[in-house]
């Protein structure tokens, strides 16, 4: 049976979604396993498609119209039976034999989230593709009870590959980003990621003696643009100690992660959480929402808070910079944590549910 990669990722900016299907593919290769990824043009990273062996398919054609019908039809017209996977929660919808990741459902429980044309969009392809998929994978088994319960889908069908951490957070890098002390977040301008209340809470942090300043690493809500300070702190707080850095290189990352005091991720909702993984694996302390994604990530590695008060998300930020025995202990804790999470399992827990139809 031939696997086949749906590589419409790699024409995306890189999120979460888009690293989690890097990741996996790569682990997969690295792993000696067959498959063949196949894209439409408008690859973002042309390293990257040279290290998968891209096969480009369907000319001009991209987005959508070319995951619905480009896809299937070169899945249909290769020679004996093919076996496709998709890594970021959309899919052909004519197509039974393949495995479909779904990350979260956000557009279900939240759709205050998104734009009514997203929802709409969603709403409408996730239900068809998860009833008609042989096989389902989720990140979480908080995403996991959320799906079964929702689509009302067997559990044996919803697999839970968990994310991890990139290569890059392994390797040594030169500690270059030293910008005095610093509370760190990893965020986007999406309603979802709480930006308004962090800066808020950074606020009162600043109010009550606070010496760190804030560092937002992210982009705009379109994923390529960098949001500017006057569209975020218009939304919170006229701190000048808020500083926005825009898209950071990974390494650049790594090391505003290894550097920071204190990392905060105060999301109203996750189907996973990378960041805070990422913070733990770098040694940093962690300060998360109280939600069931970040708990079953984090475990007793962080200091939680409720990410609706702003007044919680400060005390849990002066609660861990006013204490450095409880950093030392969150910063033992985090890097166990972290070490929990691996690409090359994930990528065989993959492999173990396309085995079963082989």
């Amino acid at each position: 049976m031939k696997i086949v990669v749906n590589g419409r990722f790699l024409t995306q900016p890189v999120t979460g979604v888009q690293r989690f299907a890097i990741e996996i593919v790569r682990a997969l290769i690295n792993s000696g396993h067959s498959l063949q990824v196949v894209a439409p043009r408008g690859v973002q990273d042309l390293k990257l498609a040279e290290e998968f062996d891209v096969q480009y398919i369907g000319g001009s054609i991209r987005g959508y119209l070319w995951e619905q019908l480009v896809l299937p039809f070169y899945c249909k017209a290769q020679e004996g039976p093919v076996f496709l996977i998709n890594l970021t929660n959309t899919a052909p919808v004519v197509l039974k034999q393949q495995l479909v990741t779904i990350h979260d459902i956000a557009t279900f429980t939240h759709p205050e989230f998104y734009s009514k044309k997203f929802v709409l969009v969603y709403r409408v392809m996730i239900p068809l593709i998860v009833r008609r998929s042989f096989d389902v994978v989720t990140v979480s088994d908080f995403s996991k009870r959320e799906l079964v319960n929702r689509f009302r889908v067997p559990e044996g069908k919803v697999s839970v590959v968990s994310n991890a951490i990139s290569a890059v957070f392994d390797e040594a890098v030169e500690d270059e980003i030293k910008p005095g002390p610093y509370i760190l977040a990893v965020s986007s301008l999406a309603p979802s990621k709480n930006l308004a209340r962090l800066i808020q809470a950074f606020g009162v942090y600043r109010r009550s003696g606070g010496l760190c300043r804030l560092l937002v690493v992210g982009a705009g809500n379109s994923g390529d643009r960098v949001f500017t300070a006057t569209e975020a702190l218009s939304n919170g707080s006229d701190d000048e100690d808020v500083v926005f850095l825009g898209r950071v290189t990974d390494t650049e990352l790594v090391s505003l992660y290894r550097n920071a005091d204190l990392f905060v991720h105060a999301s109203l909702y996750e189907g996973f959480g990378i960041p805070p993984l990422e913070a733990m694996s770098c040694g940093t302390a962690c300060v998360v929402s109280d939600i069931p994604s970040l708990r079953e990530v984090c475990g007793d590695a962080a200091v939680y808070v409720d990410p609706l008060d702003v007044q919680s998300i400060s005390a849990g930020m002066m609660r861990v910079l006013g204490c450095q025995e409880l950093v030392r202990q969150m910063i033992d804790r985090g890097k166990e944590r972290a070490s929990l999470f691996d690409w090359t399992v994930s990528a065989e827990k993959i492999h173990d549910v396309i085995s079963r139809h082989r």
